[in-house]
């Protein structure tokens, strides 16, 4: 496709914008389904599986840590309500950051903000700095909220319940997977090494998130419109599609 044709292509785009139509328009009758959508749909339920998994680690380690270092009643109930506020206040700022700064760049820094939390949760040496680290969990699982959606926009508008549901999978697949592991491998490994092991799959996100490219609409709407021609581009080409002249 050259210069023009993309020029063409964008103005289409905001054509469609200024008359409230989607820009998934563009994916309903051009791009469609494929290998875009898959990866962004499995990223979308790794992302809720570890967060929740996170949430539901709590349940497998604060009676662990009420012998290990004596908690009361309140204390427990501190670190779980810690986590949902953290949570709470990033999602309120968070959407806003991610419509200035982009959908990506918010995803990638969340996962490894919550890897970063649950690593140091495994090596916290007394409750108050467990605690911290569950704030800073709290704030990557915030962030990571942003991941539907970058899904949706790339997502053709027939298949977005598909999408959905792969975050909500994703939701109760996460925590089963932790409460059953967490019966089995808590008492031989210890209660560190498990949480330290929860951490992982956040690594793992990050990088799956890596291989996506930014929200076109964003880059759009930013002023950016070469890069939002590659990322089109990027996904007719992953989902082996011609884009119109």
């Amino acid at each position: 496709m050259n210069k023009g044709e993309q020029n063409h292509l964008l103005d289409n785009i905001r054509a469609h914008d200024r008359e409230s139509v989607s820009i998934n328009i563009l994916y309903d009758q051009y791009i469609k389904l494929g290998k875009t959508q898959y990866l962004l749909w499995l990223i979308n339920f790794a992302t809720f599986a570890v967060e929740f998994g996170e949430v539901a680690l709590l349940s497998v380690l604060i009676p662990i840590l009420r012998c290990e270092w004596r908690l009361s009643v309140y204390f427990e109930a501190g670190i779980t309500v810690t986590i949902y506020v953290s949570y709470f206040v990033t999602v309120l700022f968070f959407g806003k950051l991610a419509d200035i700064y982009g959908r990506r760049k918010i995803m990638i820094f969340g996962s490894f903000i919550r890897a970063i939390g649950g690593t140091l949760s495994a090596i916290a040496p007394n409750k108050w700095v467990f605690l911290c680290c569950q704030m800073v969990v709290g704030l990557g699982i915030g962030m990571g909220g942003v991941i539907p959606v970058l899904a949706l926009e790339f997502t053709p508008n027939k298949y977005r319940i598909p999408c959905i549901m792969s975050g909500t999978l994703g939701v109760y697949s996460g925590k089963s997977i932790v409460a059953i592991a967490g019966y089995f491998l808590v008492e031989p490994l210890g209660w560190r090494w498990f949480t330290a092991a929860t951490a992982l799959p956040c690594f793992v996100v990050a990088i799956l998130t890596l291989l996506i490219p930014e929200s076109p609409r964003y880059l759009i709407v930013s002023g950016q419109e070469d890069k939002a021609m590659e990322a089109i581009q990027q996904t007719a080409k992953w989902n082996k599609v011609t884009l119109p002249a």
